[in-house]
């Protein structure tokens, strides 16, 4: 037998057995996609004054758009429910509040219902102690998930979807939340512009 028909011989078998091993359909691996981070929420709305009610009312989604490592797009529906997640409340009073004075607030988490989320109303004071030298102007808050003060804490697993409404006032001022909500859920690639 000569080489050139041994190579041939061998060059068949190699064909042979690839067309086996396609035919036999064995899996092929699934491409995934790297995973970039956790899917968190992180942006900041500045409620706006209705002239009518005098309540400061602001409204979210609440929502994100991801890709997850299989390259299928979801939109996840943030909850507070995560002992990281908080609402960063700032109140900037423009006239001051006089020293030993204080105006008590009430902020308030509805749904797309105007239905109050549970019991997710809080008392926002802004007090000026009597030694201050002059008007205090700005004012922070922080409500949180598993907040060790009453007042502040979260009640059950709100969604973070819906309207925020701070009480009635005639005073000048103005207000601000920071929502920092986390997910746990991994991405590799995501919505960059949400509410």
């Amino acid at each position: 037998m000569n080489k050139s028909m041994l190579w041939a011989g061998r060059a068949a078998i190699g064909c042979i057995g690839i067309v086996l091993l396609v035919a036999s359909g064995a899996p092929k691996p699934d491409p995934t996609l790297p995973t970039k981070g956790e899917v968190i929420y992180e942006k900041g709305i500045t409620l706006v004054r209705q002239p009518a009610s005098k309540v400061h009312t602001g409204s979210i989604h609440g929502q994100r758009m991801y890709q997850d490592n299989k390259g299928t797009w979801s939109t996840l529906n943030f909850i507070f429910n995560n002992p990281s997640d908080t609402v960063k409340v700032h109140i900037t009073d423009t006239n001051g509040i006089a020293p030993g004075n204080s105006v008590q607030y009430v902020l308030y988490f509805k749904d797309a219902g105007a239905i109050i989320k549970g019991n997710n109303r809080f008392i926002l004071n802004t007090a000026n102690d009597f030694a201050s030298p002059g008007p205090k102007f700005d004012f922070d808050f922080l409500i949180k998930v598993n907040n060790t003060d009453p007042n502040f804490n979260i009640d059950g697993t709100p969604a973070l979807g819906g309207i925020y409404e701070l009480s009635e006032t005639d005073r000048t001022i103005s207000i601000s939340l920071f929502f920092n909500l986390y997910s746990g859920t991994p991405f590799s690639d995501i919505q960059k512009d949400y509410d």
